[in-house]
């Protein structure tokens, strides 16, 4: 598994060898579920399986044992067991460890701090206002889409109501056109009668043309 090649922190070599130091480096059952079950660590629980734990304690005792062999032990650490040895070098890798990490949280605060300072000095200002210019811009941009097709979408609305009245005329306009056209006058029996009355009324008028 990729979790067995996986680098180990300072943290955890430490915590592996002061496990090893309790349980003894034959008990990795319990040495893995203390690890597992540690508050410290936010491993995949899978992790700290027993082949693992015991091949990073195995490499972390050869590495030991090299320096031991490069240089020149007092006679106080010679009588010391390989584990706590390598519990008291992790121990102090931990310290430079945290050491830095306070470090790096020291000057982070420190750079806050100036930055406030020059925040009330006014130095900031123009920087500030640029940056609540280009928040604004792109707070703009992100609601355009939006407004805009809003916008057309009430234009158009608005354009088909004004082209209804114009529609509703045009239609009344062309049926009075052609009510008009096809009117013609009736046909009845009182019409009829007046036309004979007027024919009659010419033919007294010219009784010598109705000779002829």
């Amino acid at each position: 598994m990729s979790t067995t090649t996986a680098e180990w922190t300072v943290l955890e070599k430490l915590l592996l060898a002061q496990a090893v130091y309790k349980f003894g480096e034959d008990n990795w059952f319990q040495i893995a579920r203390n690890l597992k079950q540690h508050s410290m660590l936010d491993r995949q629980p899978d992790f700290f399986n027993q082949k693992n734990c015991s091949l990073q304690y195995y490499l972390l005792i050869e590495s030991l044992e090299t320096e031991k062999r490069q240089a020149k032990a007092n006679a106080s650490a010679q009588d010391m067991p390989p584990v706590v040895k390598l519990a008291k070098q992790l121990y102090i890798q931990r310290i430079d460890e945290l050491k830095q990490a306070i470090k790096v949280d020291d000057e982070k605060f420190l750079k806050l701090i100036a930055e406030i300072d020059e925040i009330r000095a006014g130095k900031w200002d123009s920087k500030l206002a640029e940056q609540i210019k280009t928040a604004s811009i792109e707070e703009n941009d992100s609601t355009t889409p939006t407004s805009t097709t809003e916008q057309r979408k009430q234009e158009q609305e608005q354009l088909a109501n004004e082209k209804q009245p114009e529609k509703i005329r045009e239609k009344s306009s062309q049926e009075a056109s052609t009510s008009t056209t096809t009117t013609t006058l009736p046909s009845s029996p009182t019409n009829t009668a007046i036309v004979t009355d007027v024919q009659q009324q010419d033919t007294q008028m010219n009784p010598e043309e109705t000779r002829n």
